[in-house]
């Protein structure tokens, strides 16, 4: 086979990183074709049946895609055509803070149910008003950030819709998953640097590389503020329809 054609994913997945951290115990060359079959088009088969340089090239692209994955926290983004809204602690119930800090005694296999209680579809949007728009202006020019979770409101907290919504999940952007954990667990430090809870025991900063320099943007907005259009939240689509 002298032409390799690779149908690499646009983006890192919850579902990818899920696998992908299972690989990282494996002989590397294991892992090289594992991990090409996990984010291309093809079968480890059809890949041990490729030349070793085409083997070693795909996976040197795909490695370098991983490797660009950073957490990156929005409040608000645009997931398969729904508009979706950042659940801050500030506003949690007890249920919510006992269901996440349950459920992240196993962060790793149970991530799409923490996602599915930290993001959760819009029932209320003002933030493309005039009024935060303008508020954000100012406060960005004099070095400061408008909180939005006064502008936003997420539908109500139900463990059975979350647990039927959780697969929707494993094709989430696994960067904005590690933001939304990122910005939840300095949350939680901040108001309880003491806290033994599950969910702060499990989850360490440098793991999901968290820059120390990244927290004062990460305490209310730093998604928006690299938006070029405030108005605009991020999109993203499934895979499948990536891929269509």
């Amino acid at each position: 086979m002298t032409n390799i054609q690779l149908q690499i994913p646009d983006y890192f997945t919850v579902s990818h990183y899920q696998e992908y951290e299972k690989f990282t115990s494996f002989d590397p060359i294991d892992q090289m074709v594992a991990v090409t079959a996990l984010l291309t088009n093809h079968t480890e088969e059809e890949i041990r049946d490729w030349p070793a340089q085409g083997v070693t090239k795909a996976y040197k692209i795909l490695s370098e895609m991983v490797s660009k994955t950073e957490p990156e926290f929005y409040p608000v983004i645009e997931w398969q055509g729904t508009l979706y809204g950042y659940r801050p602690l500030s506003k949690m119930t007890m249920g919510e803070y006992i269901d996440l800090d349950n459920l992240s005694k196993d962060s790793q296999a149970n991530l799409t149910q923490i996602l599915a209680i930290l993001y959760r579809p819009l029932t209320e949007n003002k933030l493309s008003k005039g009024k935060f728009i303008t508020k954000t202006f100012i406060k960005a020019w004099a070095g400061k950030v408008e909180d939005p979770f006064k502008y936003y409101e997420v539908e109500k907290y139900n463990s059975e819709t979350r647990i039927a919504n959780a697969d929707k999940f494993k094709d989430f952007p696994v960067s904005v998953a590690l933001g939304g954990l990122t910005f939840f667990l300095a949350t939680a430090l901040s108001l309880s640097p003491d806290s033994k809870t599950s969910f702060l025991s499990n989850l360490d900063p440098e793991k999901i590389k968290m820059k120390k320099s990244k927290r004062r943007l990460l305490n209310i907005t730093a998604g928006y503020l690299r938006s070029k259009n405030l108005e605009i939240p991020p999109s993203f689509r499934s895979l499948a329809s990536n891929q269509s």
